[in-house]
């Protein structure tokens, strides 16, 4: 007599991305990102930000990528 394996309508994990990330999520990388496309004295890669830019990183490092219900 076998096993017979369970079957689950709900995926096995789950896919973050910005397609499914909250709608404030995606504000703030909107705001971080547009920012640093105009600020002449942020430069991400060596994490140096003027002071509004590191607002706008801290509020997008803080905002949850998922709805809480």
């Amino acid at each position: 007599m076998g096993l017979v394996p369970q079957q689950h309508d709900e995926p096995q994990h789950v896919i973050r991305t910005a397609a499914t990330a909250s709608p404030e999520w995606r504000q703030s990388r909107n705001l971080y990102i547009g920012h640093l496309m105009i600020c002449r004295a942020c430069h991400a890669p060596i994490a140096r930000y003027c002071v509004t830019g590191e607002e706008l990183r801290q509020r997008y490092d803080n905002t949850p990528m998922e709805s809480t219900p």
